[in-house]
């Protein structure tokens, strides 16, 4: 008996080890999501319809460690994927516009960073996710004041 409870200590804990090398995703939760690596910035520009209403994802890196970013759309129920950007290199903030009509089927929004191109597909790399649009995300009608809160929201953080 003590055996066994031995064989299944060892087991447990090589799994465990071998966890503790890949990184767990990072739930967003916010309009404003500050990570040691990145900040996120989420901002909605209304169109003249729902149909015309984008939101707007920025990234912006707060460390050469992340040099490039992707984003899926996830439905949590099937896992379907959708792109909705990238991979695109990340120097600078980078802006994701994605129709709000989108985030009915695919409400999930994975952002995928990592230092290049060749690690973003490995355990290397980090994953923020968000639950659908974060519920105090600002709305404008005009895309200069969208811009100048973002821009607002990212002073110092870099």
């Amino acid at each position: 008996m003590r055996a066994l409870a031995l064989a299944l200590l060892v087991t447990l804990g090589l799994s465990g080890a071998a966890d503790a090398q890949s990184p767990r995703p990072v739930h967003g939760a916010d309009a404003v999501f500050v990570a040691a690596q990145v900040v996120i910035v989420w901002s909605v520009l209304r169109g003249a319809d729902e149909n015309s209403t984008v939101v707007v994802i920025t990234v912006a890196p707060r460390r050469a460690a992340m040099g490039v970013v992707s984003a899926e759309g996830v439905d949590p129920f099937t896992g379907a994927r959708v792109p909705r950007g990238g991979p695109v290199p990340l120097v600078g903030p980078h802006a994701f516009r994605v129709p709000r009509g989108e985030f009915a089927e695919h409400p999930r929004t994975e952002l995928h960073l990592a230092a290049s191109l060749d690690e973003l597909a490995t355990p290397r790399g980090m994953t923020i996710y968000f639950s659908g649009v974060p519920d105090a995300t600002p709305e404008f009608n005009d895309e200069s004041l969208r811009a100048t809160w973002v821009a607002a929201a990212l002073i110092g953080r870099d």
